[in-house]
């Protein structure tokens, strides 16, 4: 029986693999293959030792760029070549898949005998199908076969996405090592104009499809997975099933257009006390840039009558906006202030607020893709306009997503082409260990002088290379 195993270079336990992970794991079964995991960080040190290299198929799932510094740590533990091109016959095929890749391969297409691009249920099957002991002739059928496969050894001109209609294959039953999680949702009816997920088709399981499923894990908390859950069709029904049943929901990141006052009582009815709401711009200026055309009195009496309903509520806001201003972040201290003054004046609201920034990284494909890398602007008065609401209102807390190393780092690789694999060698062979996320910016910011031209890949005149793949 050929073998497979799939490695996501930030868990650190089976459970802790991302859905897509799972049914990766699932299709290969299905398709007669042993499958399982490889855990590379085990949370003790920073470097990893030697891992079982004996599969037909190693694959990584990368859906942030920031783990592409692992992908050369990891093939080194397997005693591997780094580049597809310098593997022997006997060899493992090294493939990839994930969110990251899928927008811009090129960065580490090299290191990758083969990258799938997109939804892995019509198209991993019929690859394992193809498999042949013969690497290179099972190469040469892939990249033949399936335009969604980058396969390096025999490139093509241009790549379409695989999206699959039916993503039944994210309903998986509770099972030893695995998440509970459940998938409601993959894409986004949204048109956020930095996000990737707003140029991918909306497609939901039927609530009949996720019942049983569902059922199956009574009377525990599951995770709903999709974009925006609340944005689901049959949301309040599939809450009315979780409470009937004693499952509670978890993992709610949501859209104030979302959150209507039938889904807050029943989030409310459910103990529901959490819900992560993207708001991104300080103003509604910069909310009309991004796509989220939300003025500051909706704002205003939306956040109100949320806050009615969930305790702790998660704000998140982005920074960094080509344009953003003083006038913008003094909007977003206004609007603050009248909705934590509305919550102080009654004595049953408690509710704790949690405000994120998190720094504008425009992703290929989208709007926004050719925006420049903005340093900072109007960020120092805007730490001011926090620390201005800490001082006046409890239960208020704030905290900032990245460091600008690493955002700037980010912002780059979710650019790069094929020179940037000599980068990610000659980082490693300075810096060689496992990177875990916490420690990226500390090494990271010192990696920027290594070979590449920084300020073209930041700026607004950089190529879109990544437009040879199409959705």
């Amino acid at each position: 029986m050929p073998s497979l195993t799939i490695i996501d270079t930030v868990a650190r336990r089976e459970d802790k693999f991302p859905l897509g992970c799972e049914i990766v794991l699932d299709l290969a079964r299905k398709a007669s293959w042993s499958a399982d995991k490889t855990i590379t960080d085990k949370g003790t040190a920073a470097k990893i030792g030697e891992l079982e290299r004996d599969y037909d198929i190693i694959g990584f799932s990368l859906y942030h760029q920031l783990q592409y510094f692992n992908i050369v740590p990891i093939l080194s533990s397997f005693s591997l070549p780094l580049l597809t091109y310098d593997r022997s016959k006997d060899d493992p095929i090294i493939c990839a898949g994930g969110a990251a890749v899928t927008s811009n391969p090129f960065p580490v297409a090299d290191f990758f005998d083969f990258i799938l691009l997109g939804d892995a249920e019509e198209v991993l099957p019929q690859i394992l199908k193809l498999y042949s002991k013969n690497k290179d002739l099972f190469l040469r059928r892939i990249a033949e076969t399936f335009d969604c496969v980058l396969v390096p050894k025999y490139p093509g001109e241009r790549y379409k996405v695989a999206i699959t209609k039916d993503i039944s294959s994210g309903l998986l039953p509770p099972a030893e090592g695995r998440q509970p999680k459940i998938e409601l949702a993959r894409g986004c009816r949204f048109n956020c104009s930095f996000c990737l997920q707003s140029v991918i088709p909306y497609r939901e399981n039927s609530l009949s499809a996720i019942v049983p499923i569902l059922y199956q894990y009574a009377p525990k908390s599951v995770f709903l997975s999709a974009n925006t859950p609340a944005s689901y069709s049959e949301f309040v029904p599939l809450l009315n099933y979780c409470q009937q049943e004693r499952i509670y929901p978890r993992g709610l990141s949501e859209r104030l257009s979302s959150l209507k006052p039938d889904v807050l009582e029943k989030m409310r009815e459910l103990n529901m006390i959490q819900a992560n709401i993207g708001i991104e711009g300080y103003s509604e200026r910069l909310r009309q840039m991004i796509g989220k055309p939300i003025s500051k009195d909706s704002l205003i009496r939306k956040l109100c009558l949320i806050q009615r309903y969930i305790p702790i509520l998660s704000v998140n806001f982005i920074s960094h906006l080509p344009t953003v201003n003083i006038d913008d972040v003094l909007e977003f201290k206004e609007t603050m202030e009248s909705v934590l003054s509305q919550r102080d004046q009654e004595e049953e609201l408690n509710t704790g607020y949690d405000f994120t920034t998190t720094p504008l990284i425009a992703r290929p494909h989208t709007p926004m893709e050719l925006y420049p890398y903005v340093e900072e602007k109007a960020e120092s008065l805007a730490d001011s306009v926090r620390i201005s609401l800490l001082d006046q209102f409890t239960s208020v807390k704030m905290k900032f997503s990245m460091s600008q190393a690493r955002r700037k780092m980010e912002f780059l690789l979710s650019r790069g082409d094929e020179s940037f694999r000599d980068f990610f060698i000659k980082t490693y062979s300075k810096y060689p260990t496992y990177y875990f996320h916490q420690t990226f910016a500390a090494k990271i910011k010192n990696c920027f002088a290594d070979g590449l031209d920084v300020d073209y890949w930041l700026s607004a005149e950089v190529h879109p290379h990544w437009h040879r793949i199409s959705f």
